[in-house]
Order: structure tokens, then sequence, then C-alpha cells
């Protein structure tokens, strides 16, 4: 497996995934790579399958060890796994005069309270 530097708000921890495989000069999918003894070696891990990173993240690589994943804005997680940020319930609700919104501690559900008890 190669590796591939996760980096998120949450780790940066390495994770990996399967080795691109090849058989022959010029089966290597990656731009730029060799295959040597049926793996792919070398070349833009980005240029494939989004690096191994999630659908909604940002792989780059900087022509040299593992690909980065950044979880694009608007997600959060390690960059191979990325989910929606939580959006809090009040930011769209309109409490009556006198009272506050406040959400649950789940995010998913908010209740109105007044004012003063």
């Amino acid at each position: 497996a190669i590796a591939v530097s996760a980096h998120g708000a949450d780790s940066e921890e390495a994770q990996t995934i399967p080795r691109f495989q090849c058989a022959g000069e010029f089966a290597c999918p990656l731009a730029g790579a060799s295959c040597v003894r049926g793996s792919c070696v070398g070349g833009n891990p980005c240029s494939q399958q989004n690096g191994g990173c999630a659908a909604s993240a940002h792989c780059s690589w900087g022509g040299g060890g593992p690909a980065r994943c950044d979880c694009a804005t608007g997600f959060q997680g390690n960059g191979v796994v990325c989910v929606a940020d939580a959006q809090d319930p009040c930011q769209h609700r309109v409490c009556p005069e006198h009272s506050q919104c406040q959400s649950a501690e789940d995010l998913q559900s908010s209740t109105c309270l007044c004012d003063g008890g």
C-alpha cells in the first residue's frame, strides 16, 4: 500500500490505500509512473481516483512522498474521510420577540426560550 498523508481538523495521521497494480512498461495509470515488479512507482498519485482522498477533499502532491488530502470547505475529517460540517439549527431560525434560539447539543433541533426564564 502507498501512504496518503491525511490532513484535517481531527488528525494528521497517514492513511493507506491500495498500490496501483500494473503489468508492463506503459501500464501504470499514474502520470509519470513506471511499472516495477507489478506495482506503479513514482508519478502523481492525485492523477487517478483523487489520490485515494475523499470525493469532498482536495488531493495535492509535491512531487515526492505521499499525496496530501485536505477536506474541502464545509467538510471536516482526515481527508480520506470527510463529512459535511454540522450546521447550527438556530442559524436560520427566527424566534418570537423576547426569546432566544437555543440549539440542542446534537445540533439536530432547536428551541425558542423566553428571555428571563
